[in-house]
């Protein structure tokens, strides 16, 4: 296997992870704003729907 084909994939997988994480802690913040703001659980389900 190509060294720097590893490399980039490391990257590509070091991506993901960070928009993973970035998702999991943004999602319950904004549920949680809009929880306080509105009561509409499809509005919240479609959120998060479009989030991920």
């Amino acid at each position: 296997m190509n060294s720097s084909r590893f490399q980039h994939f490391l990257n590509f997988i070091n991506r993901i992870n960070i928009l993973l994480i970035s998702i999991i802690f943004i999602v319950p913040i904004l549920l949680i704003f809009n929880l306080k703001k509105n009561k509409d659980i499809h509005y919240l389900l479609n959120l998060v729907m479009v989030m991920v």
